[in-house]
């Protein structure tokens, strides 16, 4: 190796060997989806959750999740939301939710049919800022009416949560 070569060689392995490595993949925080459920209905509900806009929403607590059903007026009733929250863990199939370290994404797609589904493509964590990446899987139109809406039951993350179609 040529003498003017060493030297910068020399330094670039230092560097390497001194500097911070930047955070790996399995370094960064992640969100891990516990448990899942989809519908198709007419009515835009699933479950207890009923949602009147398009698009997605974080439910980090049992009185969110009455505000955001049919019992809304009812959300800081605690019977009304241990009703509603045990309808959610038969429907999620998860032994129970312990708001602290769960919460609860919901979207709804545009009116299709009752065979579309809402996929989601990915769950990704920049600084405060969880992002949730869906679209909606159209199938063929002889299926009938319906309304795309999904649920999933992720770990808790507190920062802001931004929903991508």
């Amino acid at each position: 190796m040529s003498r003017g070569l060493q030297l910068p060689l020399a330094c670039l392995t230092l560097a390497c060997a001194v500097l911070p490595a930047p955070l790996r993949a399995a370094d960064a925080p992640e969100v891990k989806i516990i448990a899942s459920a989809q519908d198709s209905p007419r009515a835009a509900s699933i479950g207890p959750v009923h949602l009147n806009d398009y698009g997605g929403v974080v439910i980090r607590s049992a009185e969110e999740l009455v505000a955001l059903s049919s019992k809304a007026t009812s959300a800081k009733d605690p019977a009304v939301q241990q009703e509603l929250e045990a309808e959610l863990v038969k429907l999620l199939d998860v032994a129970a939710i312990d708001w602290s370290q769960h919460m609860l994404l919901a979207v709804r797609g545009v009116p299709g049919t009752k065979a579309d589904r809402v996929h989601f493509d990915a769950l990704t964590i920049e600084g405060q800022v969880l992002t949730v990446a869906w679209r909606v899987r159209q199938r063929p139109p002889h299926a009938g009416p319906g309304t795309p809406i999904a649920l999933i039951l992720v770990s808790r993350f507190d920062g802001e949560v931004k929903f991508l179609p």
